[in-house]
């Protein structure tokens, strides 16, 4: 018997409406688990009216933009039409499929398996599903500001032999590129911007970089520096 003090069990809505107001990342991967865990269990023993609300929740958490990983929004929309299973939407919901980024295909494809009632292995402690999923990377925009100081100032200086320590500055700009790509992962825009300041810190020691190497703007960058 629950105690009376007890405060109830929140559902999957008043967790989508608070993570809404806080839009906590740890939060919202949490939800996701649940979610995909709520999609097997309601599809496998749920009645229509189950499969239903659990459908139109999803629809609320999909109206919240945008959402914080690449492909949630499709994700959300494939579970939806498992869950309602209308005709026609198989196919609407292989299309989708075709265009997720592959965390949130593998995921499924583990989802279709437990539904079927076979034994999955589980994912180790600490590590669900998708803390695995894509972080959505920074704007590339953003990051060639914060780093386009740094390019200026190498211009100035490799035109000016009286303008500091190059050796000095060629230090302090391996160590910019060093901290740009810590705990980036494949395809951020800080790995681009890394390459770049590593080639600009070679013109510094009078080394010749490979630019073909950099992306296109980095490259125009490395190539106005070196003059």
């Amino acid at each position: 018997m629950p105690q009376a003090n007890s405060a109830p069990e929140l559902t999957l809505r008043d967790r989508i409406e608070a993570w809404k107001a806080k839009q906590d990342q740890d939060e919202f991967l949490a939800i996701i688990n649940d979610v995909c865990n709520d999609v097997v269990s309601t599809i496998r023993d749920g009645s229509g009216a189950e499969r239903g609300q659990l459908a139109t929740d999803l629809a609320v958490l999909r109206k919240i933009q945008p959402l914080p990983f690449p492909g949630t929004d499709d994700f959300l929309h494939v579970l939806q039409l498992m869950l309602r299973n209308q005709p026609g939407m198989a196919r609407q919901a292989a299309q989708l499929r075709a265009e997720l980024p592959e965390a949130f295909a593998v995921t499924l494809t583990t989802m279709e398996r437990l539904i079927a009632g076979e034994t999955v292995p589980e994912e180790p402690e600490g590590t669900p599903a998708a803390a695995m999923l894509p972080v959505e990377q920074p704007d590339p925009v953003e990051v060639l500001e914060q780093v386009a100081p740094a390019f200026e100032q190498v211009t100035l200086m490799l035109h000016d032999p009286q303008f500091g320590s190059r050796a000095m500055v060629a230090q302090y700009v391996e160590k910019m590129a060093t901290q740009a790509t810590e705990g980036e992962t494949a395809g951020s825009p800080w790995l681009d911007a890394a390459a770049g300041l590593r080639a600009l810190a070679a013109l510094l020691r009078d080394e010749t970089p490979n630019v073909e190497m950099l992306t296109p703007t980095y490259r125009k960058l490395v190539e106005e520096a070196r003059g």
